[in-house]
């Protein structure tokens, strides 16, 4: 299940703001067939809030990978 909409969420909450302006960026990065479906599995966004210039940066994966 895609959960990360609830970091968002909780960002908010902590931060006691709103969410300004967002930037994301997604990829295949495993060996699930993902892409075939138009999904990823990999994600990093920054989120930047409207009181004190205040951002949270955050990941998320359906997995970890371990790169040797």
């Amino acid at each position: 299940m895609d959960m990360a909409i609830h970091d968002f969420d909780l960002a908010r909450h902590l931060m006691r703001s709103e969410v300004t302006e967002v930037y994301s960026t997604a990829s295949v990065f495993g060996d699930l067939p993902l892409e075939s479906v138009g999904d990823i599995d990999t994600a990093v966004t920054i989120l930047k809030f409207k009181n004190k210039g205040g951002s949270a940066f955050m990941e998320a994966s359906y997995r970890n990978l371990k790169i040797t």
